[in-house]
């Protein structure tokens, strides 16, 4: 793969395919675990062709085939020649939204039904048998490290919508209070109570707020502080999350603009060689 790496950034020329480039960063492909492979590009007939004849030379030297069937495409809504780079990748459709590790990625404004999975994870594991044996404090325990990471591994690569957060919200309280997710009861103390820290008389259960407050200071700190292609691609295309966001700016840069601002007085800045400081928008 390494081989396979080296020979598509040596054909990022006029003649070779042509990555996505953002001021002076271009980004080709990203190689995954378990055999999965993303490539960004120009979305031209041109392009493709030079995506096949990488492939094919790979495929010779290797022996190593693209399987089509398990393939999918992403393309623009506005894209005019959908199905005939569909034809020359040979994918048999393209789509708006695809699945990796569990997690939906999508170009479009993501709706409650794109988060169903989560509910449903969410909902079995709580009306599950072994959940429905456990007394109030292991009720407790089983939120603390079983909920809240499944819930928290999909805030790290999902905006998820507040009318998701509701329905969880809904099936967390009716659990911890009752055992079953199905009982409707009346509680004694209102779900925004029990998640306040046990200082203010709650359990310490973090809101699903809180757990996307913190996921996002702790990728602030990462991209600041350890160089990356995530960290170059962040800069290179916002600049600075200080900077005043506009319209066309991802969900996921919103919520990292408005923790920052949030959490501004708990940062400090060291300047150092190479370090990505905006002297216009950083404090």
């Amino acid at each position: 793969m390494d081989a396979f790496s080296c020979l598509l950034d040596s054909n990022n020329d006029m003649e070779g395919f042509k990555p996505i480039v953002c001021n002076d960063l271009h980004i080709s492909h990203l190689l995954y675990t378990d055999d999965v492979l993303v490539f960004f590009g120009e979305a031209s007939l041109n392009n493709c062709t030079s995506l096949n004849e990488i492939m094919d030379t790979f495929a010779k030297s290797s022996g190593l085939q693209v399987n089509h069937g398990k393939s999918s495409l992403i393309l623009h809504r506005n894209s005019l020649i959908a199905n005939d780079i569909c034809a020359s990748l040979g994918i048999p459709t393209f789509s708006y939204k695809v699945t990796n590790l569990g997690l939906p990625i999508f170009i479009k404004r993501a709706h409650l039904s794109d988060f169903s999975p989560l509910l449903d994870v969410i909902s079995n594991k709580l009306s599950g048998w072994k959940a429905k044996s456990l007394y109030f404090a292991g009720r407790f325990q089983f939120f603390k490290f079983t909920i809240w990471n499944t819930i928290a591994y999909w805030i790290r690569g999902a905006i998820i919508p507040k009318t998701c957060y509701k329905q969880l919200n809904k099936l967390c309280s009716r659990f911890l209070f009752s055992g079953d997710i199905n009982v409707k009861k009346m509680h004694l103390i209102s779900w925004v109570k029990t998640c306040k820290p046990r200082t203010k008389w709650g359990l310490g259960l973090p809101t699903f707020d809180a757990l996307r407050f913190a996921f996002d200071c702790s990728l602030i700190c990462r991209i600041y502080n350890y160089p990356s292609l995530l960290s170059h691609w962040l800069f290179n295309t916002y600049c600075s999350p200080w900077k005043l966001v506009t319209r066309d700016v991802s969900p996921m840069w919103k919520s990292i603009t408005g923790t920052i601002f949030k959490a501004k007085n708990n940062f400090c800045f060291t300047t150092m060689a190479n370090c990505n400081i905006s002297l216009y928008w950083d404090p």
